[in-house]
């Protein structure tokens, strides 16, 4: 068959109309680090904005890296059915050791841990109830507030008698009570709570927090109107954060140099490109007893 003729030539008039379209870059952050935002948006900024890495992991860090390794290993086998299968957890666990830089040590001590969850969650009757009932596992979403992507994946959206219900399994080291650990994922328990509702339609006001460590749970109280509209409102607090397009430095005097305090002493940043907190709460920056900022 005869080719087609080639299209003609643009004119130097359509060349000039063709110009680009305007567009913004947005920030994609997971719903965790809501509560970092609200702590130290200058640390908020370097670590999810700029990508910068804090400082060499400490012990402690390490073993949190380590921990969240070993729970992305716990979650997989919990949604897959799989609890049982020591050849399977350990095949998947000696992977994720691998891909983590663990050495020898950190690999055989995590694969102990490992295995006491996985048995500790395997005879828990509610456990499984709540693999039992129907929904999703491993559920993506993206909420979209101006500049700013929240994504993040929720483990478990399922329903029961009540209505929906949004369950999270946590790895961690329990070192206070439950509830004093919940705590700090109430916001990201949040989020995922208002992005079930937007992509179900319905209301999904109900929470519930597994530790595999201890073998506990932990249900928030059912979330209120209230609650999910706070949600809108940081999200849109951020937004702005980030619609602003401040430099570091101007961001960095603001939060440092204010009369809030900032948990410098926890920041890897300190004294790594950024130079900490150094005020008094309630007295504004420069005012009397306000310290100094170094």
């Amino acid at each position: 068959p005869a080719r087609p003729a080639p299209l003609p030539a643009p004119t130097p008039e359509a060349l000039a109309d063709a110009v680009p379209l305007p567009s913004r870059p947005r920030a994609e952050v997971h719903p965790s680090s809501l509560d970092l935002f609200e702590s130290c948006p200058a640390r908020w900024m370097r670590r999810h904005l700029l990508g910068i890495p804090e400082r060499p992991p400490t012990a402690a860090e390490r073993r949190r890296e380590l921990a969240a390794a070993r729970g992305e290993v716990i979650h997989g086998l919990v949604e897959d059915e799989a609890l049982a299968d020591a050849r399977v957890a350990r095949t998947r666990w000696l992977a994720r050791a691998h891909a983590e830089g663990a050495t020898d040590e950190e690999r055989d001590a995590g694969w102990t841990l490992l295995r006491a969850h996985l048995a500790r969650v395997a005879r828990d009757p509610e456990v499984a109830r709540i693999l039992a009932l129907p929904g999703r596992a491993e559920l993506p979403f993206h909420l979209v507030a101006g500049d700013l992507v929240l994504s993040g994946v929720i483990d478990r959206l399922c329903r029961d008698a009540e209505g929906w219900l949004v369950v999270d399994w946590k790895s961690g080291s329990l070192h206070r009570s439950a509830e004093h650990e919940a705590r700090g994922h109430r916001w990201q328990l949040l989020v995922y709570s208002v992005a079930a509702e937007r992509i179900l339609g319905e209301p999904v006001r109900r929470a519930r927090l597994y530790f595999t460590e201890t073998g506990t749970w932990y249900p928030f109280p059912s979330w209120t109107l209230a609650d999910m509209e706070a949600v809108e409102a940081r999200l849109a607090a951020i937004a702005a954060f980030v619609s602003a397009r401040r430099p570091w430095v101007e961001v960095e005097r603001e939060v440092v140099g204010g009369a809030v305090p900032r948990p410098c002493d926890a920041c890897g940043f300190r004294g790594h490109g950024c130079r900490g907190w150094r005020g008094t709460p309630g007295v504004p920056p420069g005012g009397a007893g306000s310290g100094t900022v170094r």
